[in-house]
């Protein structure tokens, strides 16, 4: 299966937000990427409209798409408890990241998320891990990434700032690393600033050669 395209991408993500049928992490990691890239911004303010438009049509009582934004920010600021303040050096790290991202992470940060060894010059921060799907920021050393390894299921990787290579294609900022399970790849920064991601796993990553023996032993 080739490597999907950005623009197509962009749009099905997109379609998926508006519709309600992508889980959080993945709206989330949608709504960075549009505060990067105009065009992915672009696809889903569309998608938005449209899904707003349909709505209205099949309410029996019509309401304006500003009416329904204020009903789902209303609900959300009931539920969203204050979150607690994240400092240090971490906490500036995170708040370079763009938003709405930055702000998810401080959150995490700030209820005692730290970054974890995931592999040599990679290091990961756990957001979520709920219903088999797990969200984390990544910091990739150049030169460094993740072990050679396949998917039980999808994996989106936002790139956020510098870039890498999987050995299919090259992603800059702005730019989703789709992988689905018959892709076998190896994410690995290039050379220049540190590579910062987000990526969003839907099932567990499968490793190949000997890291791949280990995992079989211990799963």
């Amino acid at each position: 299966m080739p490597v999907v395209d950005q623009a197509t991408l962009q749009d099905v993500l997109a379609e998926a937000v508006a519709s309600g049928r992508a889980s959080a992490p993945l709206a989330l990691l949608a709504e960075t990427q549009a505060a990067l890239a105009p065009r992915a911004r672009a696809s889903l303010t569309a998608a938005e409209a449209l899904a707003s438009a349909r709505f209205e049509q099949e309410s029996a009582s019509p309401v304006s798409f500003d009416a329904v934004m204020a009903k789902i920010d209303g609900a959300a600021q009931e539920r969203a408890p204050e979150p607690r303040e994240a400092r240090g050096a971490l906490a500036a790290e995170l708040s370079r990241l763009p938003a709405p991202l930055r702000d998810v992470a401080l959150e995490a940060a700030a209820n005692g998320a730290r970054w974890t060894f995931a592999a040599p010059g990679l290091r990961s921060l756990l957001l979520s891990d709920e219903n088999g799907v797990r969200a984390e920021v990544l910091r990739i050393q150049p030169g460094h990434g993740a072990p050679t390894h396949t998917h039980e299921g999808s994996e989106y990787t936002l790139v956020l700032e510098g870039a890498f290579h999987d050995g299919h294609a090259h992603y800059g900022v702005g730019d989703i690393s789709f992988a689905h399970p018959d892709l076998t790849h190896r994410p690995i920064a290039t050379p220049g600033p540190v590579c910062y991601a987000f990526a969003v796993t839907e099932a567990p990553l499968r490793f190949k050669g000997a890291l791949g023996v280990v995992q079989r032993l211990f799963s």
